[in-house]
C-alpha cells in the first residue's frame, strides 16, 4: 500500500498559499503602479493603501488581485474554498475512495466538495510552482533595488 503523506500536503499547501498571497502585495504595488501611478488600490468606497492591503486577510486578497493583469497567472492558484477547508481541519483523506474531501464545518458536517488525490497533489504542485515564480520576482526587484525595498 502507498504511503499517502495528506497531513504534510496539507500543511505544505496552507504554507504556500499564505506565502503566496503575502508575495503577490508586491505584484499588485506593481499593477497598481502601471494602471494609477499611485501606490494607492482603488477600492469601491475608498482608495486603500499597500501596507493596508498587506493587513487583508489573505483570503480576501484574492478579490483584488482579480482586477489586475497577474490575476491570469495567480489566481486559478488561489482556491479559497480548498485552502478554508484544509486549513479549519474539516478535510480529510479517504483511503478507500483515494479522495480529499471537504466537510461543512459550520453546519452539520456534511461534504462540501470531493477531490482525488492525485488532483490535490497536482493542486499542491501548481501552488508552489506560483510561489517559486512569485519569489524569483521578489528576488529579483530585491536585488535590482540594491537589497532595499522599503
Amino acid at each position: 500500500m502507498a504511503v499517502k503523506a495528506f497531513d504534510q500536503l496539507r500543511q505544505l499547501y496552507i504554507d504556500t498559499f499564505e506565502t503566496l498571497c503575502r508575495l503577490l502585495v508586491i505584484g499588485v504595488g506593481f499593477e497598481v503602479i502601471i494602471a494609477h501611478d499611485s501606490l494607492e488600490i482603488p477600492m469601491k468606497r475608498r482608495n486603500v493603501s499597500l501596507e493596508e492591503f498587506d493587513g487583508f486577510a489573505n483570503g480576501n486578497k484574492r478579490e483584488v488581485i482579480e482586477r489586475f493583469p497577474i490575476a491570469d497567472v495567480f489566481v486559478p492558484l488561489l482556491d479559497t474554498e480548498l485552502r478554508n477547508g484544509i486549513g479549519h481541519q474539516s478535510a480529510h483523506y479517504e483511503q478507500i475512495t483515494d479522495e480529499v474531501v471537504l466537510y461543512d464545518s459550520k453546519g452539520a458536517g456534511t461534504v462540501v466538495r470531493r477531490i482525488g488525490y492525485t488532483d490535490f497533489c497536482d493542486r499542491v504542485l501548481k501552488l508552489f510552482a506560483g510561489f517559486e515564480l512569485a519569489t524569483m520576482c521578489h528576488h529579483s526587484l530585491h536585488i535590482h533595488a540594491s537589497g532595499r525595498l522599503s
